[in-house]
């Protein structure tokens, strides 16, 4: 008889030999990683069903997205956190150069912007409406961040424009690790994505559609943490 431990093991295994896009990863390597990630994963027995549950799902959406666990590459990671039932749950925490291997695959929508607003740009926020359509200009390290700006290509050719103010960083900054040092370019830039992918059209099934799932449970994961 198969232990708790074995059967999960199995479980995952199915999911990456599962999905198509497995080709692009070593199963057995990746369930290395896994076991690097999740430190008391050979005693499985002892978790509750909401943190297996959890576990899987962030599972299948790093194996469907095609992105490896590896913590060389930085693509993506399993992240536990505490939920507001008091059990412990992960997702899958996908990275800006995850994003961006993820969307080199996408062939409907083309990121043409994705950068952090500093300094006197000519560019300003009205609440949340950006004043000006001024072109953004590479960012100067000893300048604050007023904000981030995502632009992209659409199938006909228009172009979808999103943005994220500095007090909108500053909060999930404070939300994700309580400290605004966390505020860097790199956060900036993956949180105005996020916003930008909630508004593009996914074919059900496809990358796009998964990683607007993936993303989502960063955000859930954000506004759970105890």
């Amino acid at each position: 008889m198969k232990s708790h431990y074995q059967n999960l093991i199995e479980d995952i295994k199915n999911v990456y030999n599962e999905n198509s896009i497995n080709c692009l990863l070593n199963t057995k390597v990746e369930v290395e990683f896994i076991h690097q990630l999740v430190p008391n994963l050979e005693r499985s027995h002892v978790m509750g069903s909401d943190t297996i549950e959890s576990l899987i799902t962030a599972i299948t959406h790093v194996a469907r997205l095609g992105l490896t666990l590896s913590p060389e590459k930085r693509l993506a990671s399993l992240t536990a956190y505490n939920a507001t039932n008091n059990s412990q749950e992960y997702y899958i925490d996908v990275s800006l150069a995850g994003i961006e291997a993820t969307m080199s695959r996408v062939n409907e929508y083309k990121i043409t912007t994705l950068d952090v607003v500093t300094g006197d740009e000519g560019i300003s926020w009205n609440g949340n409406v950006l004043g000006t359509n001024t072109a953004v200009r590479p960012p100067v390290k000893s300048e604050m961040i007023k904000g981030a700006i995502c632009i992209i290509e659409v199938p006909c050719g228009d172009q979808l424009l999103t943005t994220i103010t500095i007090n909108e960083l500053k909060e999930l900054s404070r939300l994700s690790t309580g400290d605004l040092k966390a505020l860097t370019p790199d956060f900036a830039k993956r949180h105005v994505f996020k916003r930008a992918l909630k508004s593009l059209i996914a074919p059900p099934c496809s990358v796009l559609s998964e990683l607007q799932k993936a993303t989502k449970s960063i955000d859930l994961a954000l506004f759970s943490k105890q």
